[in-house]
């Protein structure tokens, strides 16, 4: 093996294994996400796109400018699966 193949072949393998081990450390959502989903469709139940609410309490973590992005997102795709926050799970069926 040549020795610019072996440095290549070296510096791939490790760079897949600190990938890897990167890929396991962190969770796949972050446990606010949802929350901050819940807050932007409150927004739009309620109307009110000042003040954002998260269980009839003033929710104030971050700027609304985020909130206004999601409910931007939301009444964009519309009717879309993809759209549905995470918080509310589906409704069982009777």
């Amino acid at each position: 093996m040549q020795p610019a193949t072996r440095n290549f072949a070296a510096l791939f393998f490790g760079c897949l294994l600190f990938h890897l081990a990167g890929t396991w450390a962190l969770p796949l959502v972050d446990r606010d996400e949802p929350r901050f989903a819940e807050a932007s469709r409150e927004m739009i139940e309620r109307g009110d796109y000042v003040v954002p609410y998260f269980n009839n309490r003033y929710r104030f973590d971050k700027p609304p400018l985020t909130y206004w992005f999601q409910v931007a997102s939301f009444r964009a795709l519309r009717g879309k699966s993809i759209c549905r926050p995470v918080s509310t799970p589906p409704s069982p069926r009777r």
